[in-house]
């Protein structure tokens, strides 16, 4: 064979395998009917690139064997790729998305367990031969245009093996609880990054100097931190007082960043975040999450750190990943010596700086071994290694453990400056009260609100429903009059006040929020949707609905979902007096295989930690308990799942 040839089909072999692997990725991610039909295009240049997997010129050596008998295993994996597209593109266009499902399961499951064993093989024969196969009968202009082909198929394969350990370090509930928290309003917080007249250096200014004073003050404090400060600075406040509204409203901020760059100068910035969530699945509560999570972040904008910090793992994907276990699970132990390795690696602060975000710490799940004590040294320790290269922003409640821990010169104090914000966002949902009214219960609201910003939602919300019963102003302002100070209090009442007609339906969907938070995080179906809660109705009815023919709802269009859903939101809403609401988050939540449809998308949560602890004292949970005797919570659960995926 010539050189030409040679060159040609290595070049070949390698476009197949990069292909491929997209091929495989994009048919996994397909989700509507304009990707399936991309297929047929994604066919014809796979079917163009196995003609060029082939050659006329017969195999003088060794090594030019198997180099044609790489190329033929790639045609024929190549060819099965192009039957297996046929089979999860729907055989009739016009066909029910039911079908589209059936079909992209049985395809994508051969495709993921299978082919990408094959194309793993593939890329090991390609190492073998970058290794083994002797060129120097070649000119020096074909030795140089291999060596440059082979140089970007290790490459590829070097990014396929960081991605490997990427995906493994990555957990479906990582985004969970950041996208969950609630977007701050939009007239909320903006002090923070407000042109600043004041200076001050310390938490304890005194409430009788005015509120503007006090955010220009705190956020000069935490701009000049971001852009030339040290160490952590730490974000306290009562309990729901809004500071994990107010984290990601800094994380998000184009400003923090900004001023960020600033700080890192002509090195590069690593930014990363974790918000733990005690009511959440055991890696959104733990030490090994927080890690697993940074860890993850941090290597993905710093790739050349894996092969440092995992190194036997990588030694694994890289050098035979066929070998590899599809799966790799990384221990505790392995976690956290991962993360020394990398915030120990002195040359790494010579290009990177690192900033965390790191919201409740007091959400953090205490163990024996590790309490919060052990927390705060754990992030102290960061710090401490290089002072000019790591810095960090935790939120946390006033627990004595955290306010001596954290200095008071870099901390905020939530609740003492949200007046304002509060005052913005009341008069934002009540503009349909008239303005005298609406004067007197902005002014009472807040005043009673304590620096709580969860008292206040939950206020208005009250004040909202009885506007939709036709309550004038004399009503409204009793209402208000009649709902305690406390937030706990608050919640109580909210519970206790939930109509004897309805009680039920809350207290089973109370029970089914709770129990869906506590079943196992691996669990594939996972995440309780308002599509699949809008069954909810069929099975009080009749808890059999399930397994009889004319299932409701079996072949709705998009507007009879939407109506169907809306109905959903609206009943959720009657229910539970503000203590539970959908909120929308990205589909890629959890892994159903592209199975979601735009509208289930709104996962059911409980609107605060504080609910769940409420509705975990032992008197509420007998409650519960007793008006739902004989419910099976499990099998519920399980009959609305089955009823949504029939729907589909």
């Amino acid at each position: 064979m010539d050189p030409i040839t040679i060159v040609g089909l290595v070049s070949s072999i390698i476009t197949f395998i990069d292909f491929g692997r997209k091929i495989i990725q994009g048919a996994q991610k397909a989700k509507s009917k304009e990707e399936t039909e991309a297929i047929d295009v994604t066919v014809s240049e796979l079917q163009r690139l196995c003609m060029t997997l082939q050659t006329d010129e017969a195999p003088q050596n060794e090594q030019e064997k198997a180099l044609c008998r790489l190329a033929e295993r790639c045609k024929t994996v190549s060819e099965e790729i192009i039957d297996l597209l046929g089979k999860i593109k729907p055989k009739d266009p016009s066909s029910k998305r039911q079908s589209e499902i059936n079909n992209k399961l049985d395809g994508l499951v051969y495709i993921d367990s299978d082919n990408r064993t094959r194309l793993n093989t593939l890329q090991s024969h390609i190492l073998q031969l970058r290794q083994g196969v002797q060129v120097s009968s070649l000119g020096e202009d074909a030795q140089q245009q291999l060596r440059q082909l082979l140089s970007h198929s290790e490459t590829a394969i070097k990014r396929m093996a960081q991605q490997r350990i990427l995906d493994a370090l990555a957990f479906r509930t990582i985004r969970g609880r950041i996208n969950a928290v609630e977007e701050a309003h939009h007239q909320t917080f903006r002090w923070m990054f407000e042109e600043k007249s004041a200076s001050g250096t310390r938490d304890d200014i005194p409430l009788h100097h005015s509120e503007e004073y006090r955010q220009d003050v705190a956020g000069r404090l935490f701009t000049d931190w971001l852009s030339y400060g040290q160490g952590i600075f730490h974000i306290t406040g009562k309990l729901g007082s809004g500071k994990s509204t107010l984290m990601k409203f800094l994380y998000n901020h184009p400003r923090t960043r900004q001023e960020l760059e600033h700080w890192a100068g002509d090195r590069k910035l690593v930014f990363a975040n974790f918000f733990f969530w005690k009511p959440g699945h055991e890696l959104q509560k733990s030490i090994k999450g927080l890690l697993q999570s940074i860890l993850h972040d941090l290597l993905a904008q710093c790739p050349e750190l894996i092969t440092v910090v995992f190194p036997k793992h990588w030694d694994q994907v890289y050098g035979g990943p066929s070998n590899v276990p599809s799966e790799i699970e990384f221990q505790p132990f392995e976690i956290r010596e991962a993360f020394r390795r990398s915030i120990k690696d002195g040359a790494l602060y010579h290009r990177s700086r690192f900033c965390f975000f790191i919201d409740g710490l007091d959400e953090y799940q205490e163990t024996h071994q590790d309490d919060y004590k052990t927390m705060v040294e754990l992030l102290w320790s960061w710090t401490d290694i290089a002072p000019e290269g790591v810095k960090i922003c935790v939120s946390s409640r006033e627990y004595n453990v955290f306010v001596n821990a954290f200095p008071p010169e870099s901390r905020i104090r939530v609740q003492d400056l949200t007046r304002s914000d509060m005052e913005s966002y009341v008069l934002d949902k009540l503009q349909d009260v008239d303005h005298p009214t609406k004067e007197r219960l902005v002014s009472q609201i807040v005043h009673r609100a304590s620096g709580i910003f969860l008292w206040v939602a939950l206020v208005v919300k009250s004040i909202r429903e009885r506007i939709e019963d036709g309550c004038g102003h004399k009503e409204l302002e009793l209402e208000l009059k009649s709902l305690p100070d406390e937030l706990e209090s608050l919640l109580g009442h909210l519970f206790h006040s939930i109509q004897p007609s309805i009680r039920q339906k809350a207290y089973l969907t109370f029970q089914l929020v709770l129990r869906e938070r506590d079943l196992n995080s691996e669990c594939r179906i996972n995440g309780l949707n308002l599509s699949t809660y809008s069954f909810l109705e069929e099975h009080n009815s009749d808890p059999d609905f399930i397994l009889k023919a004319g299932l409701p709802c079996a072949s709705m269009d998009s507007k009879e979902r939407s109506t169907r859903m809306e109905g959903a939101r609206k009943r959720l809403n009657g229910y539970c007096k503000g203590l539970v609401e959908s909120r929308e988050e990205p589909p890629d939540r959890f892994d159903f295989g592209g199975l979601l449809s735009d509208q289930d998308t709104n996962f059911i949560a409980f609107t605060h930690s504080s609910v769940v602890e409420f509705l975990e004292r032992p008197e509420n949970k007998s409650k519960l308990s007793l008006h739902l005797e004989g419910f099976d919570c499990d099998l519920t659960l399980l009959r609305l799942f089955l009823a949504n995926i029939c729907s589909v």
